[in-house]
Parts: C-alpha cells; sequence; structure tokens
C-alpha cells in the first residue's frame, strides 16, 4: 500500500471510484461533473491537499482536505459554474438527483461555513474501497492529510457526516475526532492536530 499526493492523471480514477463508492449528490450527478469537481479541487493547491492510497498501482482509497472551506467553495463554484450547470440540469431531468437535494446540501454548506470560524479546515472528501476498508487504509489517509496540515500551522481539522453514518462517525471517533455540532443531517467532528 502506497500513499502519494493526487496529481491529475489520477483524477478519472478518483471520479469513478467517487461516484461508485461515495453517496451523494455529486455522485449522482455523474462522473463529468466530478471531473470538474476534482480538477477544481486540484487547481486550489495553496489550500487543498489530496492523496490516493494505492495497492499494485490500482487507487483504492482518496483523500481532499482543504485548509480553507470558504476559499475552496469559490474556487469550486467558479469552476462549476459554466463547466458544470448542464450535468446538474441533465441529472435533475433525468431524475437522478432532485432539486430538494441539491437545496439540502447548498443549505448545509451554507449553515456549516457560518457555523464555524474562517478558515475552516476540513475534510471534503475521503473514500476507501469496500475491499480495502478496515485494513487502515483511511487511518493512512487522514494521518497524510494531518501531517501536511501541521506543517501549514493548521491546528484544529473538521469533518462532517450524515447522522445515520454510524460507521464513518465511529471511524472519526477512533482517530481521535469528537462530535461538536448538528447541522442539517450531518454531525460535525471537530480534532486537535
Amino acid at each position: 500500500m502506497t500513499i502519494t499526493r493526487i496529481n491529475y492523471s489520477d483524477i478519472g480514477g478518483i471520479s469513478r471510484l467517487h461516484e461508485k463508492y461515495l453517496p451523494s449528490p455529486s455522485s449522482l450527478i455523474g462522473r463529468a461533473y466530478l471531473h470538474i469537481l476534482y480538477r477544481a479541487l486540484l487547481e486550489d493547491s495553496d489550500t487543498c491537499i489530496g492523496f490516493v492510497a494505492r495497492d499494485n498501482g490500482a487507487i483504492v482509497g482518496a483523500i481532499f482536505a482543504t485548509k480553507d472551506l470558504g476559499k475552496t467553495q469559490k474556487q469550486i463554484t467558479r469552476a462549476l459554474i459554466p463547466a458544470g450547470i448542464p450535468h446538474v440540469i441533465r441529472a435533475v431531468f433525468s431524475g437522478m438527483v432532485s432539486w430538494v437535494e441539491l437545496w439540502q446540501t447548498m443549505r448545509f454548506e451554507l449553515a456549516l461555513m457560518s457555523a464555524f470560524p474562517a478558515p475552516y479546515a476540513t475534510i471534503v472528501t475521503l473514500f476507501v474501497t469496500p475491499t480495502h476498508r478496515r485494513h487502515g487504509v483511511g487511518q493512512q489517509l487522514v494521518r497524510a492529510v494531518t501531517h501536511e496540515l501541521r506543517k501549514e500551522e493548521t491546528s484544529l481539522l473538521h469533518v462532517d457526516t450524515q447522522k445515520e453514518n454510524i460507521i464513518a462517525q465511529q471511524f472519526y471517533t477512533t482517530l481521535g475526532f469528537s462530535p461538536v455540532k448538528e447541522i442539517v443531517d450531518s454531525v460535525v467532528f471537530l480534532k486537535k492536530i
């Protein structure tokens, strides 16, 4: 198992795995939308940090974190408005995702950013393929991000997960995160790093 920085050639593999293993409105909109999202995260290299886990060369997990969620959200919005809107409209009209789901996601993100002081360091995405879960891959990915954030003198790291996702909540608790707030249908966890 190797953990390396994410690069542009990883976007296709990460997008495919995200779509398959990380349920979210972004996944439902589709892989082309995820390509735009991950490209925007990589282009925000001053703020975003990303790693992939590989087993025999194949991507089996990935993590992206940001030192400043507000800045990263603006970067993502600039990238998604012109290029991502057609994918969103197509997903809504084909019934893959509803306007209600999109509205709830936006409402959550606004509430999240107003609930905590800026700059707001957070894990944006984290996933591991089912065959590699419970083998320490997620822990290695979180450790890699935490190590980089410490170098940047970031002292607090947040992550959110759905209230019903008990497995993710247990995972983050095991890594030293503590629940600090419930927002909409999610729980926000915090860890001092």
